[in-house]
């Protein structure tokens, strides 16, 4: 089953609390680093903290996703990553698509 949910997200590094479906209430922060090309979130998962980095190649063409999980927040070395590229396709007619 597939659930859509909406969040508004704060890109000022302010925390907001909000519930998983598989982990319950848990606290995040975002902001955007690198002039725009890269936006960075921290969850903190019961004692842990998932972070994230988005970043934008290409011109914007490739998001590149980067997690982290570090199991405690003294930690400076995390116990799982992950790394994932999106090729990123807007409609056509979007402000934001590449003209050809």
């Amino acid at each position: 089953m597939l659930e859509r949910r909406h969040f508004i997200i704060t890109l000022d590094g302010s925390e907001w609390t909000w519930e998983s479906v598989s982990r319950g209430l848990v606290k995040s922060r975002a902001c955007i680093l690198s002039g725009g090309r890269e936006l960075y979130v921290e969850t903190k998962v019961q004692e842990g903290m998932e972070r994230v980095w988005y970043q934008f190649q290409d011109g914007g063409k490739t998001m590149v996703q980067n997690i982290f999980y570090f199991p405690n927040l003294a930690t400076t070395k995390p116990v799982a990553s992950c790394k994932r590229h999106f090729k990123i396709q807007l409609p056509i007619g979007s402000p934001t698509a590449t003209k050809t």
